[in-house]
């Protein structure tokens, strides 16, 4: 994870994974934790909200580059007139 530069968001749900994981880990040698399946599941929803969110990020700056490229291209083929 320290390899990647995640935004917050993803970032910030990777990081509880991990650490209800080494927890778990850490309880699981004394004893099996039950981890409750609505918590699974709101962990998981949670991630995906975190997601859409930077994709929807992503795909405004595309959105912004692709029309910054258009205007460069318009005023390239008007230059060359």
């Amino acid at each position: 994870m320290t390899n990647h530069h995640l935004p917050n968001p993803p970032k910030n749900a990777l990081l509880r994974i991990l650490d209800m994981a080494k927890k778990g880990y850490v309880e699981g040698e004394r004893d099996r934790t039950y981890v409750p399946m609505i918590a699974v599941k709101a962990l998981h929803e949670q991630f995906k909200a975190d997601l859409v969110f930077v994709q929807q990020a992503l795909e405004t700056k595309l959105s912004d580059i692709q029309s910054d490229q258009k205007k460069l291209l318009t005023s390239t083929v008007s230059l060359n007139k």
